[in-house]
């Protein structure tokens, strides 16, 4: 078996997060997959199965809550990280929230620490 690189997927409204998220995750040597919707990251996860999912809990549509609510409910026990500007607006089940504007060095850690735990298995 190949040693891959973790795969995150990260789901967020604004472009210019995403692209901040995913460049950041990409120079860590993460596999990178983004969602500009809960409902674009419940779709992208059948064909990308990420080991770590980041999701902003304001968006419209499906919020990072119900988007995790639904991953939960399809059996989807990827580690999930909230990023917002409305920190205490994140439901539980996360693995951690962080408040915007996101600390990159600590997320990066974050995602290693997450991203390990589920590689392993």
């Amino acid at each position: 078996m190949t040693n891959q690189p973790p795969r995150v997927l990260i789901a967020d409204d604004e472009p210019a997060v995403l692209q901040m998220l995913g460049d950041l995750l990409t120079f860590h040597g993460y596999c990178v997959a983004t969602a500009a919707t809960g409902m674009e990251a419940l779709d992208r996860i059948a064909s990308f199965p990420a080991d770590v999912i980041i999701l902003d809990i304001l968006m419209p549509g499906l919020s990072g809550n119900d988007t995790l609510a639904a991953l939960r409910a399809r059996g989807i026990q990827v580690p999930a990280i909230a990023v917002t500007g409305m920190p205490d607006k994140a439901s539980s089940g996360f693995l951690a929230v962080l408040g915007k504007p996101i600390e990159m060095l600590h997320l990066a850690q974050l995602v290693a620490v997450a991203a390990r735990g589920t590689s392993a298995s």
